[in-house]
């Protein structure tokens, strides 16, 4: 779920004016082509307020095309994209005074320590000397990184990198956050420390993301595949799609599995790289019935699980998101 917008997941999905019902932003028929490659085709989109929402697609389906779009870091091919309901130009400063950007990869500087990063970072966007030093002081005490405030940036582990990095966009008191892979290349504890920090702002923020677990915690989810939203929904309206469980396989030759089981019990098997995966409302029934109809040994691991939005993608689509 490209980590979009705070008053994010999708990219470039933000949220209603809490003020009317007319959308914070929204995209209207928005393409975009590289040459004559169609990259983003009649993407739609209108968020309501205080969602995380994001844009859950594997890499090359147009996430960030969409975000940089949204940022003013590429310009349209088509459509229209409006902000408090009026549509925006090229450069529209009151949508950029407001906006906060986190890339995939961090933007702060690891030669400066992580006071200075913030210090700079308010500074820039034109506030006092007094009121950046403070400014500065409440993010580091947010993020909890007072203990690393006069260390270098280059000394912190991801995680602490990419806290730091959302403190920098947040600084200017932005009411629109765009995050694109906010956790890109964290381990497991950096993800859920990060996410935990997210999580108590959580006014409202958008990203763009290829990790289902990440998506698992936005309000709403776009399914961009191929520059086109093929589905949309909460997570667990999503996961609807797919029966209660999911049987997975783990085979050296899963098209051949697969192929057997449809043949077998008439029911579809899809294949994602090493994996068969097999869906049933009642999968404690089915799991015993898979393994009977093999000789031992045909399988590296079964298990059963309860569906994730990579197994939405994945009947939606018929593709897997890829490596995560």
């Amino acid at each position: 779920m490209s980590t979009l917008a705070r008053s994010a997941a999708t990219e470039p999905i933000l949220p209603m004016d809490e003020t009317s019902h007319t959308p914070l932003l929204s995209l209207d028929s928005l393409s975009f082509s590289y040459n004559e490659r169609s990259v983003l085709d009649s993407m739609t989109l209108s968020v309501g307020a205080g969602q995380l929402v994001g844009l859950l697609g594997p890499n090359g389906s147009g996430k960030s095309t969409a975000f940089a779009i949204v940022a003013g870091l590429l310009p349209k091919g088509g459509g229209r994209i409006s902000y408090r309901g009026r549509p925006l130009v090229d450069v529209d400063g009151e949508f950029r005074r407001g906006l906060g950007v986190v890339f995939q990869s961090p933007s702060i500087d690891t030669r400066l320590s992580c006071r200075e990063n913030l210090e700079l970072a308010a500074a820039m966007q034109g506030f006092r000397r007094r009121e950046s030093k403070a400014r500065a002081n409440a993010w580091l005490e947010r993020m909890a990184l007072v203990d690393r405030a006069d260390e270098v940036a280059g000394n912190l582990s991801g995680g602490m990198r990419r806290q730091l990095d959302i403190a920098r966009a947040l600084i200017g008191d932005a009411s629109l956050l765009l995050m694109d892979e906010p956790t890109s290349g964290l381990d497991e504890r950096a993800f859920r420390t990060t996410w935990d920090r997210l999580d108590m702002m959580r006014q409202e923020l958008g990203l763009t993301t290829h990790r289902p677990e990440e998506a698992e915690r936005c309000d709403q989810i776009f399914i961009l595949n191929h520059g086109r939203i093929v589905a949309s929904g909460a997570p667990h309206e999503l996961r609807r799609r797919v029966a209660a469980d999911v049987v997975v396989i783990t085979a050296q030759q899963p098209d051949e599995v697969a192929a057997r089981i449809h043949a077998n019990l008439s029911i579809a098997a899809l294949v994602d790289g090493d994996n068969v995966l097999v869906e049933s409302d009642e999968g404690h029934r089915l799991l015993p019935r898979i393994v009977e109809m093999f000789p031992a040994g045909s399988f590296r691991a079964i298990s059963l699980r309860r569906p994730s939005l990579g197994d939405v993608f994945l009947k939606v689509t018929g593709e897997a998101l890829g490596e995560l």
